[in-house]
């Protein structure tokens, strides 16, 4: 009778605890840069600058957005509460259908101002993907579309 070599025998999954870095965490940590991460990253670097020039034309002042540019990131605090309803609430106020709808309704019905906050806050939701934040799963806040994000780096 053939024994299986350990290279060929299936692997069990393993929960690993939180914070516990394994030996596939490392080698994702040490590989070269996600060609497809870059393209998201580089998608959202380019709505976010769609969405300043096309405000720019809109005749809304810049004080309005700068004021009005970070309120998206209060739906934050659904993870006050656990972080399904975090994510769920994050999601909603950080995916690109509603102020891209927000911003269709204000040009097609000539309300500068529905056009401008749409854009404001399609511009932040450009922005954050630029910086590597995605929609959430409901594990943690750390978890997104983009990949996970960890507070600590250790060396390799």
């Amino acid at each position: 009778m053939e024994e299986k070599s350990d290279r060929n025998r299936a692997t069990p999954l393993r929960i690993s605890a939180p914070g516990a870095e394994t030996r596939w965490h490392r080698s994702i940590r040490n590989t070269k840069p996600d060609v497809p991460l870059m393209i998201l990253r580089m998608e959202g670097a380019g709505a976010l600058a769609a969405a300043i020039l096309v405000y720019s034309q809109t005749n809304n002042g810049w004080l309005m957005f700068a004021l009005l540019f970070l309120v998206p990131d209060i739906f934050m605090a659904g993870y006050l509460l656990n972080p399904r309803v975090g994510s769920i609430v994050y999601n909603f106020a950080h995916s690109t259908l509603l102020p891209l709808l927000m911003v269709s309704a204000g040009f097609m019905a000539s309300i500068p101002l529905l056009s401008g906050v749409g854009l404001i806050w399609f511009a932040h939701v450009g922005f954050d993907r630029a910086m590597g934040f995605g929609l959430k799963y409901a594990d943690r806040f750390s978890h997104s579309h983009l990949g996970s994000r960890s507070s600590k780096t250790t060396a390799a």
